[in-house]
């Protein structure tokens, strides 16, 4: 059963119109030009090297792969990724955050 203060974020996000990552608890990526990656509500950084990068992000983790990565903030539960994109996949990694 979903808790008062989950419902009113919920109501408070359709009625305002605003998007769902304002708010609510759910993570965000932004790809531009297959070259610049940002990720937005990221729980940890698994693993980080020159051709891939992966994210936990709660009950999904997000794996980049491609060449020529650098890291070029970190911050918070905000990471910017440049370099060249191959691929984005999410995998599943259990039920949905308490």
């Amino acid at each position: 059963m979903r808790t008062f203060g989950s419902r009113f974020k919920q109501a408070a996000t359709e009625w305002f119109a605003l998007p769902p990552d304002t708010l609510l608890d759910v993570s965000r990526l932004t790809c531009l030009d297959a070259n610049e990656l940002t990720l937005y509500n990221v729980e940890s950084l698994m693993n980080v090297s020159d051709t891939e990068l992966v994210a936990d992000l709660g009950p999904h983790a997000v794996r980049v792969e491609g060449t020529g990565f650098t890291v070029t903030l970190v911050a918070g539960k905000e990471v910017h990724l440049k370099g060249d994109i191959l691929r984005i996949t999410y995998d599943k990694r259990g039920g949905p955050r308490a």
